[in-house]
């Protein structure tokens, strides 16, 4: 989904194309974005599998929305951003896709009256989120596209998810036209997440930050579903417990997350705290056979970090 610029600085077809060069999915960009979801989705790489079919299908040059309020290049490109976060990670949380929380803000017209972004506010959404919460509170095409009610429990986790990605965009994404069509741009041609935050975000540290507090958020409402063996490799089944599947996620997830701060020593103390508080919580449990592979799976992770030999993780993600 492109929020269109509506109120141009320059060639408003120019513009245009800055948009659609960045958020269509060309190699580059989709590559990019994958990185992000595997980072901050508690299923990490299983959870790319939901939307292979969805980039082939219906890309995001497809959905695009002509606002009835003017917007900039830089108020679009956030705006733009900030929708297609927001609805991968809300989908995960409500368990249907983001392509049908995007048909039910074109339906009911919502994106159309979305505000322009509040650069560098304590609330850079402003009205919009009460927008977009109403709409999925009253929509009757919530039952159709959804399959149930959405509830204030979940609405209550959609504004924190709202927020979060919300200042998250605001220090990545540019502030005024300019550097937006610089960060548009020269953004298609990256393929490296880190790489396009340290070069072209606002505030790198803070973008940094706020994807790890975006991770935190959907680890604590999204429980990953696991995964089953092959049937051909069932022997498996029999010394691999699927109640390992959670460990193993979260373990992955906090090893790749020093990746994103160059494996620095206060990310790597931070880590190995984190994996002691797992091995302190199993240790109270009884001892069966399933508790013995957890411990022996976070313990090879706290060896792996405090002998630097991070290409161990790839054994991991084998079991």
């Amino acid at each position: 989904m492109i929020v269109f610029a509506t109120k141009h600085k320059g060639n408003d077809m120019m513009e245009r194309g800055y948009l659609k060069g960045f958020f269509s999915n060309n190699d580059k960009t989709a590559k990019m974005w994958r990185q992000l979801i595997e980072y901050v989705h508690p299923e990490g790489e299983k959870a790319l599998e939901k939307y292979e079919e969805l980039e082939r299908s219906f890309g995001v040059s497809k959905g695009a929305a002509e606002p009835i309020v003017k917007h900039d290049l830089a108020s679009a490109t956030k705006l733009s951003l900030w929708i297609k976060i927001f609805c991968e990670a809300a989908a995960s949380i409500l368990g249907t896709t983001p392509h049908d929380l995007l048909t039910i803000l074109q339906l009911e017209d919502t994106v159309s009256h979305i505000q322009p972004w509040n650069h560098n506010s304590e609330d850079p959404l402003g009205i919009n989120w009460y927008l977009i919460e109403e709409t999925l509170k009253k929509s009757e095409y919530v039952d159709e596209l959804i399959g149930k009610k959405i509830t204030d429990d979940d609405l209550a986790k959609l504004r924190e998810v709202a927020q979060v990605v919300a200042k998250l965009v605001d220090a990545w994404g540019p502030d005024n036209v300019d550097y937006a069509t610089i960060w548009l741009a020269r953004g298609k041609k990256v393929d490296d997440l880190k790489e396009f935050i340290e070069r072209f975000a606002k505030d790198p540290e803070k973008t940094l930050q706020y994807l790890e507090e975006l991770r935190q958020v959907l680890h604590k409402y999204i429980k990953p579903k696991g995964i089953q063996p092959p049937a051909k490799e069932s022997h498996k089944a029999k010394t691999i417990s699927p109640d390992l599947t959670a460990e193993k996620v979260e373990v992955l997830s906090i090893l790749q997350a020093l990746e994103f701060t160059d494996y620095s020593e206060k990310a790597k103390e931070k880590a190995l705290q984190k994996l002691a508080s797992m091995l302190e919580e199993l240790s109270k449990e009884e001892l069966t056979a399933e508790n013995l592979q957890k411990i022996g799976l976070i313990a090879f992770a706290v060896e792996i970090i405090k002998r630097g030999e991070f290409r161990r993780v790839e054994e991991i993600k084998k079991l």
